[in-house]
């Protein structure tokens, strides 16, 4: 992203120079000598567009994955569905026993789900078990990811509707209770990247073992899964009616709990139920934050230091130049122009410059966080607009200063000074 980044900063200031001259060719006359003047001294103006143009991408690239993520796990949002504690390792027996203690305490235990132990058995109706060598699996990463899930159990679970954390991406929903006496597989629903790993497509049969128990089944939809919303999802879903009486244990969540609510319901539930265990999601949710956050303040750093490098560049660039325009500069005293008409030049000159260079970053910044969101968070991207138009408007004031600081000096000399200079 950031080398894709440069060669197209550098091909925009390229011909943007010349085509900014050629279409503000007829505007005011400040403007005309602004654009004019950059399209001249294309080097330096260059160095200087790439320089902010590259920092301002870092200096908002990094927020906005942050944001992103801090997004995604919802912890921003009080009424969000994230739950406060995630409660797994629940017998069915147990069940009942822990809705009544729940109420009790004002609460319910939702979003109950099963919780099934299997083995793939076949695919696409060829065994699936580890061999014991194979030297292409030893170059190829897709072939050592299936090879981790061979002969490994794994997590499966049955309901007949998707929670909001989950989106069929193909196929269609399950078409109801299984019915032995149909004599079909039994629908299945595989979360996408898995299917990815495995080499399953749309109707492909798979054979699952459960309790030694073998299920043929076939692949009817593709599932996205937002794992960030702690919610009970599984890689394998399958239609109601097959696991049933299936040895499983139950997962649940509690919501909306303050943390003096959590800590008496945890102490709570420890006491009447030690087997089942709880996994306090807020609390895990703050710590990922917080490690993202600490990388965040680390990087950040390096793409401010990349910003103020850009305004130094900025600075010799603006010092050169008015040292080596200083004639033109006398000229145009000589002709009329004020030191505060100078000064409005040069403001025009390098805030179009800075500018141009942020809005363009700006944007890069924001096509970059979401390709990375897409290809690594599997599509965790939120926009996050007062971000960019701080970053753009501090970086158009900052080049301006940073201007009219530079060029002061020789903006103040006298013109009589100047032309004995040339």
């Amino acid at each position: 992203c950031f080398v894709g980044s440069l060669l197209l900063l550098y091909l925009l200031a390229r011909f943007g120079f010349t085509m900014g001259e050629k279409l503000l060719g007829r505007s005011r006359l400040p403007i005309r000598l602004a654009v004019r003047s950059l399209a001249r001294n294309r080097a330096g103006g260059l160095t200087g567009f790439l320089s902010i143009g590259l920092g301002t991408l870092l200096l908002t690239l990094i927020p906005q994955t942050h944001h992103g993520l801090g997004k995604e796990i919802g912890l921003d949002n009080p009424k969000g569905d994230l739950p406060s504690l995630f409660l797994f390792d629940l017998q069915e027996e147990q069940l009942a026993g822990m809705e009544a203690l729940l109420q009790k305490e004002g609460t319910t235990l939702g979003n109950v789900t099963p919780w099934v132990r299997g083995r793939i058995k076949t695919i696409k109706g060829m065994p699936y078990e580890k061999p014991i060598h194979r030297d292409e699996e030893l170059n190829n990463p897709d072939e050592q990811r299936r090879s981790s899930f061979r002969n490994r159990s794994f997590n499966l679970s049955y309901r007949d509707h998707l929670l909001e954390s989950e989106q069929i991406l193909a196929g269609r929903p399950f078409s109801g209770r299984y019915d032995a006496e149909a004599g079909k597989p039994a629908e299945i629903s595989v979360e996408h990247k898995y299917a990815e790993a495995l080499g399953l497509e749309l109707g492909d049969r798979m054979g699952i073992e459960v309790a030694g128990i073998p299920i043929d089944t076939r692949v009817v939809n593709l599932r996205r899964v937002r794992w960030t919303s702690f919610q009970p999802n599984f890689f394998v879903q399958m239609q109601p009616g097959v696991l049933d009486q299936a040895p499983k244990t139950f997962l649940g969540t509690l919501h909306h709990l303050n943390q003096q609510k959590k800590e008496q319901i945890q102490n709570t539930i420890v006491r009447e139920f030690p087997t089942v265990s709880i996994l306090d999601v807020e609390r895990t949710g703050k710590k990922i934050l917080e490690v993202v956050g600490q990388m965040t303040w680390a990087l950040q750093l390096m793409a401010t230091l990349s910003v103020l490098a850009g305004l130094v560049i900025l600075f010799c660039v603006v010092r050169e130049k008015a040292r080596s325009q200083s004639w033109e500069i006398n000229l145009q005293k000589v002709l009329g122009c004020t030191s505060q008409q100078l000064r409005r030049q040069v403001w025009i000159e390098f805030g179009i410059l800075g500018g141009g260079a942020a809005f363009i970053g700006t944007l890069l910044s924001l096509g970059c966080s979401y390709l990375l969101s897409v290809v690594v968070f599997d599509r965790v991207w939120s926009f996050r607009w007062d971000l960019p138009l701080l970053v753009v408007l501090s970086v158009i004031a900052l080049s301006i200063i940073t201007a009219d600081f530079a060029a002061r000096r020789t903006l103040r000399e006298k013109p009589a000074r100047l032309l004995r200079g040339g």
